[in-house]
């Protein structure tokens, strides 16, 4: 059977309890990767010109913004899919005057759902 690590948040940090011991990941140690960093990654690995591989990223973006505005999901098979919800109207509190109440109106939000490939890559 197995063990199920437990999580414990500090102010810089996280410590994963497992089976044997406990590690420590620093915030600082989490890697980032912006657009241009992965254009850079792509041109490399397919040695194609950077600006090529740019726009073809940003093509591929923005269709898929195109197509969720039209309220329509995009499937990546293996990847996940990009989808719209509906986020629907509630009463809120203005922040700037607690006394008064607000009706924040229903928004339009997008959505990933992540595909089984993916989550499999990741966690191993």
């Amino acid at each position: 059977m197995m063990r199920v690590p437990r999580y414990a948040f500090h102010k810089s940090s996280i410590i994963i309890h497992g089976c044997c011991r406990a590690e420590r990941f620093e915030y600082n140690e989490i890697k980032h990767m912006n657009r241009d960093q992965l254009v850079e990654k792509i041109s490399r690995g397919l040695d194609y010109p950077r600006t090529d591989v740019e726009r073809i990223i940003l093509s591929a973006l923005d269709t898929i913004t195109e197509q969720l505005k039209a309220g329509e999901t995009v499937n990546l098979a293996g990847f996940g899919q990009f989808y719209t919800n509906i986020r629907t109207a509630r009463a809120g509190v203005n922040p700037r005057n607690p006394q008064e109440r607000i009706q924040v109106p229903a928004v339009k939000v997008p959505k990933f759902r992540p595909g089984k490939h993916l989550k499999d890559n990741v966690r191993a």
